[in-house]
């Protein structure tokens, strides 16, 4: 019987937190922005790792390497030692980070303006960035990262041969629902897709509300999907015989806070819901679903089409699956003890 492979990938990133203000005098935050302890329980990557175990779920946790122009290799580099062990780690670059030097942020180097896209920077600066990346791979005793997903979701066709360049022979760097690129052939919605000799797996998008909005996609994010809405999914995703499915999340969307500053924190029980039974639905569903990773991928998928497949759409009564789903996740975000 034909598997659907759903790779849940999570951005693992601290926050610059207002540290580029000069107004506020702040610097950027690290671990409350990932752990997120409550009562001295971890919210987020706790409960992350321990839902996986639960359900004997594999995971990718693309982690931020360029911080540590700011905050050296400790405080993320302790995080990775938990994550290793248990889950595949790969590239994630939010490239604003190059512009600090530990506490400066440099703006008198050329090379790292201070903005956080990939986007229309030479292929010195690239190439520049990416190094940062894969040397503090090798600094915390990783495997040298096969993928990459880029901050905010924003590439062009130019970055894939850097990508290549050093290795990086994936990537997970589109969701049309977040960011479409101006590059027409990038409009991936989901597959493995070959972009300049690298296989492009997106985060899958799709069309949420056919009836309503029928030309809208929606990326796949546990923070803005339903649980009927996933599940609906990856039961059409079975049914039409895709064969990956890839959803997004972050560690900070498993709790509450007051501000950017992160500092006042609660659960957020309807995220946290949410996983576990996505979690449970693939451990009860193993024979049409099966939780993988890059490395896996890797040693199956050996060639990609160079045109991406068709667009993947839920049922027309999913507009009500939509509405219902707008009306809870403002609930949520407006009643902080919800």
């Amino acid at each position: 019987m034909h598997k659907t492979q759903v790779l849940i990938t999570i951005d693992t990133e601290f926050s610059i937190a207002g540290a580029l203000n000069p107004s506020l005098n702040v610097k950027p935050v690290a671990d409350p922005v990932v752990c997120g302890t409550y009562k001295g329980k971890e919210q987020g990557l706790g409960f992350l790792l321990e839902t996986f175990a639960r359900f004997n779920t594999k995971a990718v946790f693309f982690v931020e390497a360029i911080n540590q122009c700011h905050f050296g290799l400790e405080p993320m580099g302790r995080l990775v030692e938990r994550i290793a062990p248990l889950h595949d780690i790969q590239l994630h670059t939010h490239p604003v980070w190059a512009a600090f030097d530990r506490d400066v942020v440099r703006r008198d180097r050329p090379l790292f303006p201070v903005n956080d896209s990939l986007l229309g920077r030479s292929a010195e600066q690239v190439g520049a960035i990416l190094d940062i990346g894969l040397n503090t791979f090798e600094a915390w005793g990783l495997p040298a990262p096969i993928a990459i997903r880029t901050g905010s979701l924003l590439v062009e066709p130019a970055l894939y041969p850097a990508f290549l360049k050093q290795g990086l022979r994936w990537s997970s760097s589109i969701g049309v629902g977040i960011y479409r690129p101006s590059d027409s052939y990038l409009n991936i919605e989901h597959g493995v897709v070959n972009v300049e000799g690298v296989k492009e797996l997106p985060v899958t998008s799709f069309i949420d509300m056919p009836r309503l909005r029928p030309a809208h996609r929606k990326t796949l994010q546990v923070t803005s999907c339903s649980w009927p809405e996933m599940r609906a999914l990856l039961n059409r995703a079975h049914q039409e015989k895709i064969d990956q499915v890839v959803i997004l999340t972050h560690p900070f969307e498993y709790f509450k806070r007051k501000d950017y500053r992160f500092a006042v924190r609660r659960p957020n029980r309807v995220n946290q819901q949410r996983l576990v039974s996505l979690c449970r639905f693939l451990d009860e569903n193993r024979d049409r679903f099966e939780s993988t990773d890059f490395r896996t991928l890797d040693q199956g998928v050996r060639d990609a089409p160079e045109t991406s497949e068709r667009s993947l759409s839920l049922s027309s009564s999913s507009d009500v699956l939509a509405l219902a789903r707008m009306g809870h996740n403002k609930f949520n975000d407006v009643v902080w003890w919800y």
